[in-house]
């Protein structure tokens, strides 16, 4: 991909999409339950929205139009493709960059090499890790950096 596609898409996501970490149900794990990542953007053009799909992968579906609110289209890309993404945008981020590192490691996290280690406190550790990641992903999609100086952008 072209290093002007790559920038064009780390800046319309970070005016318009998210980074975060959801629960979802998963048989397969002891708990039943499973943390991933997913990342999304949001647009009332569709073409934009179909590009990111195109380009990255992922799925688009439409969102209805609410009061006030024109329908619009939402791309999500979850686990895999979403450290994809975020690693080929990383170095154009500016608002959203500290966001992306940390799920970064998050994902890095949930990689069959360091889950697979046949040890139990391991597996342990990577948890704990895992709940900090969250809880300071969380904390920073509920807070801006101000003033934005060049080592916040």
């Amino acid at each position: 991909m072209k290093e002007s596609d790559l920038a064009y898409a780390a800046g319309f996501f970070d005016g318009e999409g998210s980074i975060g970490i959801y629960h979802h149900r998963k048989k397969t794990c002891k708990s039943g339950w499973q943390n991933g990542l997913r990342v999304r953007g949001y647009n009332t053009n569709e073409m934009v929205i179909r590009w990111f799909e195109y380009n990255f992968g992922g799925s688009v579906h439409k969102k209805k139009a609410e009061a006030n609110r024109q329908q619009g289209y939402v791309w999500n890309a979850d686990s895999r493709i979403a450290y994809q993404f975020l690693k080929q945008v990383l170095p154009y981020l500016k608002v959203k960059k500290s966001q992306a590192e940390l799920a970064l490691s998050f994902q890095e996290r949930r990689q069959p090499t360091h889950r697979t280690q046949g040890q139990l406190g391991m597996v342990n550790i990577l948890d704990q890790v895992d709940r900090i990641l969250i809880s300071k992903l969380s904390t920073r999609n509920n807070k801006l950096q101000y003033p934005m100086n060049e080592e916040t952008i």
